[in-house]
């Protein structure tokens, strides 16, 4: 018998828990293609997923229909999980090969339904994520003895706030690889003075200098570790 779990919950049960975007793609699991894990139905259209082994997962019923997958990047479901899980990573195909997923965050503990999500794009394996995926396998962490009710999974669009974080987070990255580039040109950077002796005394400290520079433009200051020596 093929157990199939469809995972589009109630209007009222979405109303609860997490709402739906317009561009989205259902998946489903397939409860009959498991592995280390222990899958039941609950009704309403949710399941519960014990897992057994360092390898639990899950693999989800072929979807119909094509998808923009520059637009529904985002994995996202609601679930109940009293222990959390280490992560999610889901596997596109087919083939289902090690080459072509996209590992999420922790799930963190709830011991009520609650909402999760992550951009494959961000997360993918690098070049992996593009059109024509028609196959999917959740993989729900690397720790046995954890139970997750899951439900109302999809491919989805990223909502206003998500992009948001997106262009913050792309905005951080820029400013560390601005600091890296300029701090490595600091170090690299040929200035003409060495720092040849210095010898410390209970009154001063002197430090010996050669430099085949001007030294009215070269001058001696103290950069706090909180503070970056480069603007």
């Amino acid at each position: 018998m093929n157990r199939a779990c469809s995972l589009l919950l109630p209007l009222g049960a979405i109303l609860v828990m997490s709402h739906a975007t317009p561009a989205a793609t259902t998946i489903e699991l397939d409860l009959s293609t498991t592995n280390q894990v222990e899958a039941r139905e609950l009704g309403n259209g949710a399941c519960s997923i014990e897992t057994r082994g360092g390898d639990p997962y899950v693999m989800c019923k072929p979807i119909s229909g094509t998808y923009d997958p520059d637009r529904e990047l985002m994995l996202s479901f609601d679930y109940f999980c009293a222990k959390g899980l280490d992560f999610i990573e889901v596997f596109y195909g087919p083939p289902i090969i090690a080459g072509q997923s996209a590992q999420g965050p922790p799930v963190l503990s709830s011991e009520g339904w609650t909402s999760y999500a992550f951009s494959i794009k961000e997360k993918q394996k690098p070049g992996s994520w593009k059109g024509g995926y028609t196959l999917f396998r959740l993989d729900f962490g690397r720790r046995p003895g954890r139970v997750i009710q899951i439900g109302n999974i999809q491919l989805r669009a990223p909502t206003a706030y998500e992009l948001k974080l997106v262009r913050e987070r792309e905005a951080m990255q820029r400013a560390r690889d601005d600091l890296e580039l300029k701090m490595q040109g600091l170090v690299t950077q040929q200035h003409g003075v060495a720092i040849e002796q210095v010898k410390a005394t209970a009154d001063t400290i002197v430090i010996a200098v050669n430099t085949t520079a001007a030294v009215s433009n070269r001058y001696l200051c103290e950069v706090p570790v909180y503070q970056t020596p480069v603007g």
